[in-house]
């Protein structure tokens, strides 16, 4: 099995970035998210288990669409289609998940709706 911090890892080292690695909670699916400092702050890099040379352009493509159609989606600094990093603009820790926790029903279904007129 593929250690995702370690492909991380070598990013970083291929890119003289000397930074710790932060695990950022997983999602549900084979990436890895992880943040890490630069000169200009923090970012966040989603690490896939393998290469990404297919993958990397229809992820910059969707998110050109978000931006150019004035949606809130997390810019692309990098990414490295041999050892599958790409790196994000850091939008923090908030998510969707832990505000829906302890709403009441109106206030959850206006939120999900709200997520999904986004999209």
């Amino acid at each position: 099995m593929v250690i995702l911090s370690e492909r991380l890892e070598a990013y970083l080292l291929k890119n003289d970035i000397r930074s710790p690695i932060e695990p950022i909670t997983p999602d549900a699916s084979t990436r890895g998210y992880f943040r890490f400092a630069t000169e200009d702050g923090s970012k966040v890099a989603c690490v896939y288990p393998d290469d990404i040379k297919h993958a990397a352009h229809s992820y910059i493509d969707v998110t050109n669409v978000f931006l150019a159609n004035g949606l809130p989606v997390a810019r692309v600094y990098d990414f490295d289609e041999v050892l599958g990093v790409v790196v994000l603009e850091d939008l923090g820790d908030r998510i969707l998940r832990s505000d829906l926790a302890g709403k009441n029903d109106t206030d959850r279904d206006r939120l999900i709706r709200d997520s999904i007129s986004f999209i």
